[in-house]
């Protein structure tokens, strides 16, 4: 099967939302560059042979126009639209793999794991649905709308998130749009993955329910710090002493 550069399914799966609720934020100011803190949790869970213990995650985010860096753990993912490349960097290995983009996945399955590759897609490609509301709450300081959003496939997965988004952040359509770049390197999430990016607001909030094979967790994400600085291009770069691999999206860190 394929794995993902992710920790969390319902991350990767909902762009690596990223999402939540502002503790002492900043107001951004108008063409600012943002740093975002964004804390989750994921319930326990066990799914045939594979359990999960209960487990909260971290993730930076360094956002301008045209560049989004995701830190969680030891993995970082780039987007440089700019330059139209995805950078996925592993500091434990102090390695780096580039991805063009738009990601082109004939290019990137090796010959020989084709036929594996079409199967798994075949079997595992996810539908989405997106259902606004005309509900609103405020979120902290952000005057938020909810969204509802949902992906299925023919095995059994569903995935739902109640999502509240906010226009009061500046930069939310580029982060949509980088973080659809982020979930088109899960093969199955291609419908979603197009459509991340015109979703009308920053995700502030949002909770998300995973059901398969009758199982069934949650998780929640949450921004806890939005901070408006002027980010220096390096931050954006893999670091310096990093070796380059090639990107096997078979093999990829989860």
């Amino acid at each position: 099967m394929l794995r993902r550069h992710a920790a969390s399914p319902a991350a990767l799966l909902l762009a690596l939302p990223l999402a939540a609720v502002l503790a002492g934020a900043f107001a951004a100011r108008a063409g600012a560059d943002l740093v975002l803190t964004v804390k989750g949790h994921t319930d326990a869970f066990k799914v045939g042979d594979r359990a999960q213990e209960p487990r909260d995650s971290e993730v930076k985010i360094w956002l301008t126009a045209e560049k989004m860096r995701r830190d969680e753990g030891p993995l970082s993912a780039i987007v440089r639209l700019d330059r139209k490349k995805l950078y996925l960097v592993n500091h434990t290995d102090r390695t780096y793999s580039v991805v063009d983009l738009p990601v082109d996945w004939a290019k990137l399955v090796p010959s020989g794991d084709r036929e594996q590759f079409q199967q798994f897609v075949a079997k595992n490609q996810l539908k989405s649905s997106i259902k606004p509301s005309t509900e609103t709450r405020k979120v902290r300081n952000w005057t938020a709308h909810r969204v509802d959003v949902e992906l299925s496939n023919a095995q059994g997965l569903r995935v739902s998130t109640q999502m509240w988004l906010t226009k009061d952040l500046d930069l939310y359509a580029a982060y949509n749009k980088m973080s659809g770049v982020l979930a088109s390197l899960q093969v199955s999430s291609a419908d979603w993955s197009s459509k991340i990016g015109g979703l009308d607001g920053f995700p502030v909030y949002q909770e998300t329910t995973v059901s398969v094979g009758g199982a069934a967790f949650k998780s929640h994400e949450e921004v806890v710090q939005a901070e408006s600085k002027q980010l220096l291009d390096v931050t954006f770069d893999p670091p310096a002493g990093f070796n380059p691999v090639p990107y096997d999206p078979f093999r990829a860190p989860q």
